[in-house]
């Protein structure tokens, strides 16, 4: 899929591998380009360095989690025109408030995901 009249660029930093390959194999299909991160520090330099439209970013991660991800993102004013959805097995009030302040759009709860909610998810945040 296209943003404007370029491929939107997804930037997905997601720790478990095989969960990881799914979605990345799910959404290059549906015409997005992906770029894979496995843990918080390596998506975070990777956020930093390249252009990319859309964040999907898990909450736990190894060495840098994805709140502190998203606050140095807005710290550094990366977020700006720009679309994050969370993923999570944590269905926590408190943390999905918490990533909403921060400019999160959506929060997906990974062991509910199918590929056709995780196209429509990203299909939203990316027209917006």
């Amino acid at each position: 899929m296209r943003k404007g009249s370029k491929m939107a660029k997804i930037i997905l930093i997601e720790d478990e591998q095989a969960l990881s390959e799914v979605y990345s194999e799910v959404l290059r299909d549906a015409g997005y380009e992906v770029s894979q991160c496995f843990d918080g520090e390596e998506g975070l330099k990777t956020l930093r360095a390249g252009s990319w439209d859309l964040l999907l970013l898990d909450l736990m991660l190894p060495k840098i989690d994805g709140i502190e991800i998203l606050q140095q993102l807005v710290n550094e004013g990366l977020l700006e025109g720009r679309s994050v959805i969370m993923l999570t097995n944590l269905g926590s009030d408190e943390l999905v408030n918490k990533c909403s302040v921060l400019g999160a759009k959506e929060f997906l709860i990974k062991s509910d995901i199918d590929p056709k909610v995780l196209v429509e998810a990203v299909g939203k945040a990316l027209s917006k």
